[in-house]
């Protein structure tokens, strides 16, 4: 997955999100790719919105 652009909108306002270590969806290293331009959360495993 390229994680330099949105694959929603193109866009390259990303976020890389990690959970916290206490949270259920913990994983050690970016679980979600978020766009702050369309609001697009994309899965870094499954790729999906």
């Amino acid at each position: 997955m390229n994680t330099t652009s949105c694959k929603k909108c193109g866009g390259n306002n990303l976020i890389m999100v990690e959970y916290d270590r206490l949270s259920p969806e913990y994983y050690d290293g970016v679980s979600e790719i978020d766009c702050q331009d369309c609001g697009a959360r994309i899965g870094r495993w499954s790729g999906r919105e």
